[in-house]
């Protein structure tokens, strides 16, 4: 039922004539754990997968060192499978936010992918380590999807690019501890730029042959405190006045506007009154695919997305091993990939300063 004792049209003027983030900025910390936990899983597989093959897969022990083909062709079905997971997640999983809600979902895929991840560290042969990695690109793929929507949706019009390129940051972040760790982990000591001196992945190590199931591990509790953290996110009040759930909206966003009154000590001026769909199309992908102007924006975003993943998943999975079959060692060619992951940072950053100082962040509702 729709609650039409508030106008919906006034909710969401508020909520876009907000100047800045207006939830408290422990929030942004909450999405960007989920955000670390979700990048340092795609990286996870980058160093460790090379003593996760010599583990449970058989006659790898024999052809580490230069000889890295068949580890990567077996690195490409574990990545491809966990590539199919992730699509199916955003394709399928992702829009049922929109008939249960941005922060239940948003707690549904951070569980999926910290089961998958725990799943992961008690897999004993390629099969369940495939499937353990499906389950986790379910979550992941959709978490991905729904946390940019979640931003995009509690920020006003004019900071959503911003306050998404902030989220990033912290993808980066979970990028290069998976990298570092499992070079730490998972490879054995050696000079550098050969590995670490200090690494624990040797022989006789304490990281050993199980240094991989503990970059696993430490996925899973980082996915589990991201659930728990996610309990105190708010509704989007967007997808409330979708839903006719007014009155919820109306005070989520009069609690916004306390939190900015009290940090900036000025009154908010009130933008005039904006179109709002107060029940959304039931076929999101009919109307896209329907939709001339929404299409044409879709190709060039697959184009995009396309190539930009191309690069992403090339240094994320398999770029340790493409070293690997020139020469180097797996600790060497992750050496190389750790301090190129120090590039994420920067990707990160810069975007984040040039939208916020140049660009503003602006967008359409």
């Amino acid at each position: 039922m729709v609650d039409d004792s508030i106008d919906p049209k006034k909710v969401i003027s508020k909520l876009d004539s907000l100047p800045g983030w207006s939830l408290s900025y422990i929030f942004i910390g909450i999405l960007g754990v989920g955000y670390f936990f979700t990048f340092y899983d795609i990286f996870n597989i980058n160093v460790s997968f090379v003593q996760t093959a010599i583990e449970i897969i058989p006659n790898t022990l024999s052809i580490t060192g230069p000889k890295f083909s068949y580890i990567e062709e077996l690195l490409g079905y574990a990545t491809l499978i966990q590539l199919i997971g992730y699509a199916i997640g955003t394709l399928i999983l992702s829009p049922l936010s929109d008939k249960y809600g941005r922060r239940d979902m948003l707690l549904i895929t951070m569980s999926l992918a910290a089961i998958g991840s725990l799943i992961t560290v008690f897999t004993q042969n390629f099969i369940e380590f495939s499937a353990a990695r499906f389950i986790t690109g379910l979550g992941i793929g959709a978490d991905i999807a729904i946390v940019y929507t979640y931003v995009s949706e509690v920020s006003p019009i004019g900071k959503r690019a911003a306050y998404g390129s902030i989220i990033f940051l912290f993808a980066a972040l979970g990028s290069i501890t998976a990298v570092w760790l499992g070079l730490y982990l998972t490879t054995p000591a050696a000079p550098i730029p050969l590995g670490l001196p200090f690494a624990i992945g040797g022989p006789g190590k304490f990281g050993g042959v199980i240094g991989w199931r503990l970059m696993y591990v430490v996925g899973a509790v980082l996915g589990l405190i991201g659930v728990l953290l996610r309990f105190e996110l708010p509704e989007s009040p967007r997808w409330l006045v979708s839903k006719g759930r007014i009155k919820e909206a109306d005070n989520i966003v009069n609690n916004m506007m306390e939190r900015i009154k009290k940090r900036t000590g000025k009154d908010i001026k009130i933008l005039d009154n904006i179109n709002v769909n107060v029940v959304p199309n039931a076929s999101p992908y009919r109307e896209i695919l329907g939709n001339r102007m929404y299409l044409k924006r879709l190709v060039m975003l697959l184009f995009i997305w396309f190539i930009g993943y191309m690069a992403v998943y090339i240094l994320a999975a398999g770029f340790t091993g493409i070293l690997g079959s020139i020469g180097y060692t797996y600790a060497g060619g992750g050496f190389v990939v750790a301090v190129g992951s120090f590039g994420f940072i920067a990707a990160a950053i810069i975007p984040t300063y040039l939208v916020s100082t140049y660009i503003g962040g602006s967008g359409s509702p």
